[in-house]
């Protein structure tokens, strides 16, 4: 299927395309999704829902592209012409939609769990984790034992881990913006067909 290639940015040692496709929608679906976990006392310990949007996206080659997406991720209705924004990561393609903009409302939403993942480091979860561990433990010292070397560098590198992923974020954000921008202005770049 042919996409449409949008530029191209290095987020710390991952190299992201974007890519996009557009075209008109139909066949708007919504549906929730609950997940309840139960505890051994039969008492609800978590209760989320998510909500979820389905269309088809005719595109101008004749085409279409069935797209399932976070609901705040796209705006759309029947008959808006839109276009969908994947990342292309390492040479792999992402399975979810990153974002999507509407033509017709000039609106856009961004799906933020693929955000995290295309912009965040590889193992981002990991380093979460181990980042909390730090900052526990650099406070925790400091509360028990005053302001030292240890601490600060457990601290620093808390600061440093969160300053570097909003920094991704904000690079991947720009790459989104600038596409943005392109479809606005009418200098949409010539359509690739995909290997």
């Amino acid at each position: 299927m042919a996409y449409i290639p949008f530029g191209s940015a290095r987020i710390g040692m991952t190299k992201v395309e974007l890519r996009g496709n557009t075209g008109t929608v139909s066949g708007v679906q919504t549906s929730t999704q609950t997940q309840t976990t139960v505890d051994y006392n039969n008492r609800t310990t978590t209760h989320r829902t998510s909500n979820w949007i389905e269309f088809m996206l005719n595109l101008d080659d004749g085409k279409e592209m069935y797209i399932v997406a976070p609901a705040e991720a796209a705006p759309v209705k029947n008959g808006d012409r839109v276009t969908s924004f994947w990342g292309q990561v390492n040479n792999k393609q992402r399975p979810d939609y990153l974002a999507f903009y509407n033509h017709t409302t000039d609106d856009w939403g961004l799906n933020k769990d693929e955000r995290n993942f295309t912009a965040g480091p590889i193992g981002h979860a990991y380093w979460a984790i181990l980042t909390i561990f730090l900052a526990m433990g650099g406070i925790a010292l400091i509360l028990m034992d005053g302001v030292d070397v240890g601490s600060l560098i457990m601290v620093g590198l808390c600061v440093y881990f969160f300053y570097a992923l909003m920094r991704r974020r904000k690079k991947l954000l720009k790459l989104l913006s600038d596409a943005i921008k392109q479809l606005k202005a009418g200098n949409v770049p010539e359509a690739v067909e995909s290997n």
